[in-house]
């Protein structure tokens, strides 16, 4: 995916990161910190924040109105991997093209690394929604993030994902799973956007529901993509029970169920050429 009409906002959001992940007052912190900038600065693509960021100029948001919450958003995604990678979940060795952070950093200090991306993201989002006017919209846009990261939302797909492992898995769990994992933090990186720009319930509603569909399809080509390139790890995916012809054909119905929500809005141009790319990719 070429990113590169959207470079000025990845720009800041990676610039963001970083200046958050600047902080340790302690020489005896420094390998912690390194290890937390070794994963959140590693090259990641940085889909979520972009896509909270594009929606919230789509609603006339200043970056500075929306910037905290996409940091925390990518720092909230960062941990997830980080700790995904650990020998005792997806014992993975490579992430991005180089090594993943517990095999530079150790196992110890990853998980510490994770906890300390998590719990960053919190106290950088609460430190900054005090000095913006809106504090009950970035209240309830905080609640809304930590639910979806949380163990009803994120953490709960992680489970379901640990807990079947080389299991048969019906469809219905399935879609249990990857709600919870994927398209819950898609869910916030949509939403928030509309709760700080203060829209109705019923706008509320139609980005939640573009999330959704977004979120599946995103997830849907992934494990379309990895079937095909034969990088199996012995959980189930769509291409697994679905066989990749069906699951093609319902992440090309998932897409296009996202696609037309957003079409006849103009102010949301960037937002569905970032998700045509997004549902489009060959990688």
């Amino acid at each position: 995916m070429n990113f590169e009409q959207f470079s000025e906002t990845i720009n800041i959001i990676n610039e963001a990161i970083a200046n958050t992940l600047s902080k340790s007052n302690s020489i005896n912190l420094d390998i912690l910190f390194d290890s937390m900038k070794y994963s959140a600065l590693n090259g990641g693509k940085r889909v979520r924040p972009l896509l909270m960021m594009l929606l919230a100029k789509a609603y006339g948001l200043q970056d500075m109105q929306i910037l905290h919450f996409a940091v925390g958003l990518e720092l909230i995604h960062t941990y997830s991997l980080v700790h995904d990678d650990l020998p005792a979940m997806d014992d993975d060795i490579v992430r991005r093209g180089k090594p993943t952070n517990h095999v530079i950093y150790g196992e110890a200090m990853a998980i510490l690394s994770g906890d300390g991306l998590l719990t960053m993201a919190v106290n950088h989002i609460s430190e900054e929604l005090v000095k913006h006017e809106n504090i009950k919209e970035s209240v309830d846009a905080l609640k809304l993030l930590t639910h979806h990261a949380g163990a009803l939302g994120m953490v709960g797909g992680q489970a379901i994902d640990v807990l079947h492992e080389n299991k048969s898995l019906n469809k219905e769990l399935l879609e249990e799973m990857i709600d919870l994992k994927t398209v819950a933090l898609f869910r916030a990186a949509c939403v928030i956007p509309g709760i700080i720009a203060m829209q109705n319930e019923e706008e509320i509603s139609k980005l939640d529901d573009f999330a959704i569909a977004l979120g599946r399809s995103f997830q849907i080509q992934d494990d379309i993509l990895d079937f095909l390139e034969d990088k199996a790890t012995g959980k189930p995916t769509y291409a697994t029970i679905l066989g990749v012809e069906e699951a093609a054909n319902m992440a090309m119905e998932m897409s296009q169920k996202a696609l037309c929500m957003l079409r006849d809005k103009p102010e949301f141009e960037n937002v569905v050429t970032l998700t045509s790319m997004l549902i489009g990719r060959s990688y």
